[in-house]
């Protein structure tokens, strides 16, 4: 197989050869000269090997081979030299052709010999001059980019009573003009969450311990989920939070895109660089003709064709959604998944792809799972751990953040679409408010100073109490339950361990009397009496 130079075929200079080579003469003078260029060579081959081998006569096709870069052997590079140094023979038959077709009016030898060989100058001067594959081609200097016209503002005339709050929807989650994003694992229920806070809105009810700023449009388009899912989720939220038709209107809109509605942003196949793509003007008219204010693109992975873990594909993408939010007066949201790993509340880093996502919104959240130690200290069990769920501020640019967690669980309702096949019918998730319990809870007055003073004296017999759950007759719920019999030891170690991180209790290692060892024990590191002045509970 020939190859170029530098590896490569190239179907443009394939094109280009076979125009140049068109313009070689046809006629069989021509072409005799053409063929008597290789079989004087293979002649002299047969003569001195006795090579039976025909001669292979040279034709346009290698002449635009040659040119067209797919071939570039020595015998083939000196072929358009040879045209221009090699005699013209003829024999007798071909004398008699030539005066036949003088005779029928057409060119004579001569000048066929002359356009032979201006056509053999004209492939060197094409390919030397770097019109070959194999070589490269001048380009054309870049023009320079033109300034853009762009206002600038002094900002001595900055009247801070005359510029517009920020247009928040609900709680400090969405906000026009602004893109917002949630990070979760999959099967978390961040498209539940969404939902009850779209219901929110459209309704203008706090339905999710979150203030509803103004009653608003939602637009959910689902990505994953058909139209017959969406509607189930949609409807458990409904029955849940017992939200009639008339009350939630026209305002929740609903959209199973699937892989119809295209993406945002596709790569070129050219310049291999983010391009818009026609999800972005479907998104823009649907909000110009509902009056939209809030659009949910669920999940983000499913709207956009570029490589995900490349930050300039990505701030691509983001800007453009950012762009529809500031010039169309709404709030965009991404639902999006976190990356493989452990759970960490609050960090944005987690989710999948590049940083660019998370450096251009503006209001980022998490969503994790209840964690093994906080089933403990709030009295969960196991099997039910995965059912709470708690949201945390990832990246919160334009409101302070609030409280630490929010705390949601997932019920199941009963649609009621019971069939011959499903007797049952759907039970489906639904996103509620969950508080934990409080563990200050019955702890007001001097009951806490009463415990400390309890662990400072420790169980007796020169024993420090333990904050280890294994700890035996050192556990240091015994000193709970003296004064506050209702708390658990899972509460019990809970305090413990918040008056350890504000420095009321220290852990240290101590020398046991009866077990002629050492261990480790609670110790008072500051008087007791500042427990209620400091850090102190109440009812």
């Amino acid at each position: 197989m020939n190859s170029t130079r530098n590896g490569c075929r190239s179907s443009q200079g394939s094109a280009q050869a076979r125009a140049l080579c068109s313009t070689m003469p046809t006629d069989p003078p021509i072409e005799a000269g053409a063929s008597g260029l290789t079989s004087r060579r293979c002649s002299r081959r047969t003569e001195r090997r006795g090579d039976p081998r025909p001669a292979s006569p040279a034709s346009p096709r290698s002449c635009a081979s040659w040119l067209a870069g797919t071939t570039r052997s020595k015998s083939s590079i000196s072929w358009p030299r040879r045209l221009l140094k090699s005699p013209w023979k003829t024999s007798s038959r071909e004398l008699a052709d030539m005066d036949a077709l003088n005779r029928a009016g057409s060119p004579s030898v001569p000048d066929q010999k002359e356009a032979f060989k201006e056509t053999a100058k004209e492939m060197l001067q094409q390919i030397f001059s770097g019109g070959g594959q194999g070589h490269r081609q001048k380009r054309e200097p870049t023009p320079e980019p033109k300034a853009r016209e762009i206002e600038v503002w002094s900002a001595a005339g900055i009247d801070p009573t005359s510029i517009p709050p920020r247009e928040f929807l609900l709680g400090k989650v969405f906000a026009r003009t602004f893109v917002s994003a949630l990070f979760a694992d999959g099967a978390t229920g961040k498209t539940s969450l969404r939902i009850a806070q779209a219901v929110a809105l459209a309704t203008g009810r706090n339905l999710t311990d979150e203030r509803v700023h103004k009653r608003c449009t939602v637009l959910l388009m689902c990505f994953e989920d058909d139209m017959d899912e969406l509607e189930r989720r949609v409807a458990a939220a409904k029955m849940h939070y017992r939200v009639s038709d008339e009350q939630i209107g026209d305002r929740l809109l609903l959209v199973a895109a699937g892989l119809d509605a295209g993406k945002i942003a596709v790569i070129d196949p050219d310049t291999r660089q983010p391009v818009k793509s026609d999800l972005a003007p479907t998104v823009e008219q649907l909000v110009k003709q509902y009056a939209v204010d809030l659009v949910i693109l669920d999940p983000l992975k499913k709207i956009h064709g570029v490589e995900e873990n490349s930050n300039d594909h990505m701030d691509f993408v983001v800007q453009v959604l950012t762009d529809m939010a500031s010039r169309l007066k709404i709030a965009i949201d991404l639902p999006h998944h976190m990356s493989k790993g452990a759970a960490d509340p609050g960090n944005a880093n987690r989710g999948r792809g590049a940083s660019a996502l998370k450096d251009a919104i503006r209001l980022g959240y998490t969503l994790t799972h209840m964690s093994v130690d906080e089933a403990k200290t709030f009295g969960i069990a196991e099997d039910q751990r995965r059912h709470y769920v708690r949201v945390d501020p990832a990246k919160v640019n334009i409101a302070p953040q609030a409280r630490a967690a929010q705390w949601f669980r997932l019920v199941s309702v009963n649609i009621g679409n019971s069939s011959k096949d499903n007797p049952h019918g759907d039970d489906v998730q639904v996103m509620t408010p969950w508080a934990p319990p409080e563990l200050m809870a019955g702890m007001g007055g001097d009951i806490a100073t009463r415990i400390l003073r309890e662990i400072h004296e420790g169980p007796g017999n020169g024993e420090r109490y333990s904050d280890a759950s294994a700890a035996g007759g050192r556990c240091v719920s015994i000193a709970f339950s003296k004064y506050v019999p209702g708390k658990s030891a899972a509460d019990a170690r809970a305090i413990v361990k918040r008056w350890i991180t504000d420095g009321v209790l220290k852990v240290e290692v101590y020398k046991s009397t009866a077990q002629r060892r050492e261990r480790r024990g609670l110790f008072l590191a500051k008087d007791p009496a500042l427990l209620l002045s400091d850090h102190g509970g109440g009812e």
